[in-house]
């Protein structure tokens, strides 16, 4: 076990300021040595990722840049060493302990999910903060907001195993469209559907994917929340636009959530008519790559769609993760 630990801290250490690696060295001493994990690296320099984030981001508002360099700096570090969500005790970027105030916060989102994990009787992969805590941003949406969305169609691009579906059943949908290529989460998503009592006249299942354009490719399905459909395997998934999609069958779309594993971009292309034309609150997952990350803004921002967009880490308190875009139409916040 002790050289396990030594090996992973002299891994993820190498790149930390000195005052960083006291701090990690010191509660690793105490047996208390959990941090907040990282993910693959998307700049290696610290100059860089900040120059772009500010190039790409000027017009947004301090704290979004403020999450949006904090996931930078942890895709930077690229930490190896494991996490349980629950102990995380060291801050990521600021060389401090969590305060009691800080680790309480955490506890009681951990509380949270346990009670809505027992009350839905849910396994562990159907309790995703950003659908549970957070439901895509809708959480903290003004009442105008909910009122605007309500009556009119939800599309769950990315529908995985149905935990977002869900979510948004609680907000009065017509319906859920829910997107998702693997039969694997097909069939989660189901079964979560019936057990969970979800009105079968208020969702559809759509089994396709969504692209910038129709077609089909054949991905590696793993069954899981990260399947990604650039990654060639035996499955066979149809594509088709969220344009063609919503003119075909008619809709009136209110709200527009994506998570796609770094299809994001590619499923906005082909969202372009039914953004203007409907002017949906968004909720996009932008983390996955770089592309997704520093292109869907831009995006959006020429479109000229007269938008708000902010960003959330929809993760655990002080874990900047799920990095998430929201846009709402501006005259909804007047």
């Amino acid at each position: 076990m002790r050289q396990s630990i030594i090996n992973c801290l002299a891994k993820s250490i190498t790149r930390v300021p000195f005052g960083e690696k006291l701090v990690i060295i010191a509660n690793v001493l105490v047996h208390d040595w959990r941090i907040h994990p990282s993910g693959g690296c998307f700049f290696n320099l610290p100059e860089e990722r900040n120059k772009k984030i500010e190039l790409v981001f000027h017009d947004l508002d301090s704290e979004s840049k403020r999450i949006l360099k904090h996931f930078l700096w942890k895709e930077y570090c690229n930490s190896s060493i494991p996490e349980e969500m629950g102990n995380c005790f060291y801050r990521h970027g600021n060389p401090k302990i969590f305060t009691k105030a800080e680790r309480e916060e955490q506890k009681k989102a951990l509380l949270l999910l346990s009670k809505i994990k027992k009350k839905y009787k849910l396994i562990q992969n159907e309790c995703a903060p950003e659908s549970l805590l957070y439901h895509h941003g809708l959480d903290k949406m003004p009442q105008k907001v909910l009122n605007y969305i309500q009556g009119k169609d939800f599309i769950d691009a990315g529908a995985c195993y149905g935990d977002s579906t869900l979510v948004f059943s609680q907000y009065h949908p017509r319906k859920i469209y829910a997107f998702e290529p693997s039969p694997i989460n097909q069939q989660h998503f189901l079964e979560l559907m019936k057990k969970t009592h979800v009105p079968e006249e208020i969702y559809e299942l759509v089994p396709c994917g969504l692209d910038s354009k129709a077609g089909t490719l054949f991905f590696s399905d793993k069954g899981d929340g990260s399947n990604d459909l650039k990654k060639s395997g035996e499955t066979k998934a149809d594509l088709i636009t969220l344009d063609n999609f919503t003119e075909k069958k008619q809709l009136n779309v209110g709200l527009i959530k994506a998570d796609l594993e770094g299809m994001g971009l590619e499923m906005l292309k082909g969202a372009h008519e039914t953004i203007l034309k409907y002017r949906p609150v968004l909720s996009l997952s932008i983390y996955h790559n770089q592309e997704e990350f520093f292109g869907t803004y831009p995006l959006l921002k020429e479109w000229k769609l007269n938008y708000h967009f902010h960003v959330r880490a929809l993760s655990f308190p002080f874990n900047i993760a799920e990095i998430t875009l929201i846009g709402v139409p501006e005259e909804l916040l007047k």
